[in-house]
């Protein structure tokens, strides 16, 4: 940097000029004792002098700003400049840069390479020299095609804003050698699957003719094999221009999709651990998905459900059923109506994802077998007692019983039993019994109590010789009546009334009818019925009695009658007993 001034001044000592560097002050300089970096001094042989100094240090990445002062000798008492001149000095930081490039590499293939600035001013510009005068003023460069010519040094020279540079160097090795693959260099695989590497070459000659296998986990470049960095996966010589290995050595870690780098490799040079040409292969090992299957134990006649739940892998999933008899389903989940026994079993379900990794679960189906019940509720009478029976068969023992019925009726036995049985207990009755596995059966009755049946009768006095009338009223209950009367000494009869001609004494006595209803209930009624001895008269002949006068003897129990008898003045006086 040169820094020039002039002045008017040209005899001493104003003809004398002392520059010095301030980092951060600018004002009219006092320049105490060490307060300052003396650039230089020099006096002008007229009236005009100049300086060059590259002391300005960068300190830090960043830019920095001095000022310079060009001063008239100062007062040596005071040490103040009698004039000056300030110049502003701003210092910029240099860029660096990263060269990186793909070495070696084998004819035929692409060479590239790439500039990578930092620090500087952005904004920056390239130039590149390269073997046989190559030059180029990209950022990165592409060279397809490789041949020998194009190895050798590659340099770069960037320039930031401020006009700063830098400068990186790569050197690149084009090999003679080639490898290519044969087939498709990215597999996709399950756990614990295999694969088959094979590669071509066109070196048949020690050592070009020997490859190696090595397996990097995250590493994808040009592989330099450090001892112990690498998994080998085997090795051998190639007997013609070619070679295949199968490795199953890809393991899983932990649930997620990992991605390895396979590389057959010429044998490494010992020295360097380079290959002088590979082929890459990127093997990616998927997770086998996980499958979990679960049902419950159902009743023969229900739906029978059995569910998967798919996790890990890649969605979307298929579905594979296997079951009892021949059973299939490429569903998800599985429901069978009308479940029977003969479907109970073990169901297996193989899940594959989209990588066609697969998991599988098996799960035991219980049916259990269907409760059924049966019913009986004889119609009953009025007053006696209802009687109502469940049978259960099938399922599995021991059971319990809830009954329903008329009026809010509840019971929790087998049978049910009502004494004093009333119309109202009339209806429909329900059960639902359940056995040990849960299982229930349900049937239903309905219960009849009749109504009941009353029964009057009748049977008024009569005398010896008359008819004998009895008679039964029945109300109630459900006509047609039948009727069986029994009585005194052996007598029956079947009608609704009774009616004895000539009675006699001997037909008193207690008559006792059962009315049977058309629906089998009875009623029964007795009566007393009296028959009264028959009354005799005998007459005598006495002398006329002008009128005949009646008399009766309570105590005697006997009537006289006083009958007169013409032409003469008697009457007859008969006498009549009462027996």
């Amino acid at each position: 940097m040169t820094l020039s001034v002039t002045t008017n001044a040209s005899t001493p000592p104003y003809n004398y000029i002392e520059y010095v560097r301030f980092e951060t002050q600018q004002t009219n300089p006092y320049i105490p004792v060490g307060s300052y970096v003396h650039l230089g001094e020099f006096a002008l042989p007229a009236t005009s002098g100049s300086i060059t100094s590259n002391n300005f240090p960068l300190p830090g990445s960043t830019s920095k700003t001095y000022y310079v002062y060009a001063c008239l000798k100062p007062d040596p008492a005071s040490g103040m400049c009698p004039a000056f001149a300030e110049f502003i000095v701003t210092v910029n930081p240099n860029p660096t840069v990263a060269v990186t490039g793909s070495s070696p590499i084998c004819v035929g293939n692409t060479l590239t390479l790439s500039a990578t600035p930092s620090g500087g001013t952005a904004g920056y510009t390239y130039s590149w020299t390269g073997p046989n005068g190559f030059t180029a003023s990209t950022q990165n460069i592409s060279r397809p095609s490789a041949t020998m010519a194009m190895a050798g040094t590659y340099n770069v020279t960037i320039t930031d804003s401020k006009g700063c540079t830098a400068t990186g160097s790569k050197n690149i090795v084009v090999d003679n050698t080639h490898i290519t693959v044969s087939g498709t260099a990215n597999f996709n695989i399950c756990p614990n699957n295999s694969v088959t590497l094979s590669v071509t070459t066109n070196a048949s000659t020690p050592p070009y003719n020997y490859i190696e296998y090595v397996r990097f986990e995250t590493q994808q470049t040009n592989p330099y094999i450090p001892v112990g960095s690498y998994v080998h996966l085997g090795e051998f010589a190639l007997p013609a221009t070619s070679g295949s290995i199968t490795s199953n050595n890809f393991p899983l870690p932990g649930s997620t999709s990992k991605t390895y780098y396979v590389y057959a490799c010429l044998k490494p040079d010992p020295a360097s651990g380079m290959c002088p040409a590979f082929a890459e292969f990127i093997v990616t090992v998927n997770p086998n998905p996980t499958v979990t299957a679960n049902t419950s134990p159902v009743c023969a006649g229900s739906t029978l459900s059995i569910t998967s739940t798919p996790s890990g892998g890649t969605s979307p999933y298929t579905y594979s059923w296997s079951g009892p008899n021949g059973y299939t389903s490429s569903t998800q989940n599985i429901s069978r109506a009308n479940a029977t026994v003969t479907m109970s079993g073990t169901y297996t379900v193989t899940v594959t994802d989209n990588k066609g990794c697969s998991g599988t679960s098996s799960v035991s189906a219980t049916v259990n077998p269907s409760l059924n019940v049966n019913t009986a509720a004889p119609a009953v009478c009025t007053g006696s007692t209802l009687s109502i029976s469940s049978t259960p068969s099938g399922g599995t023992s021991p059971y319990t019983y809830s009954w329903s019925g008329p009026n809010g009726f509840t019971a929790s036995t087998q049978n049910i039993s009502r004494a004093n049985a009333t119309v109202a207990m009339s209806g429909n009755y329900t059960v639902t019994v359940t056995d040990n596995k849960g299982c229930s059966g349900t049937s239903s009755v309905s219960a009849t109590v009749n109504p009941s049946l009353n029964v009057s009768t009748t049977a008024p006095e009569v005398c010896a010789g008359t008819t004998l009338s009895i008679t039964s009223t029945p109300s109630g209950g459900t006509s047609p009546y039948t009727y069986s009367w029994s009585g005194p000494n052996g007598f029956t009869a079947s009608t609704q009334n009774i009616s004895i001609a000539n009675a006699t004494v001997a037909m008193s006595g207690t008559y006792t009818v059962t009315v049977t209803d058309n629906k089998g209930c009875s009623g029964t009624s007795s009566v007393s019925a009296t028959v009264n001895p028959s009354l005799n008269v005998s007459t005598t002949a006495l002398q006329y009695v002008p009128e005949a006068h009646y008399q009766f003897h309570p105590l005697l129990a006997e009537a006289q009658v006083l009958i007169p008898i013409a032409g003469a003045d008697q009457m007859a006086l008969q006498h009549q007993r009462k027996t």
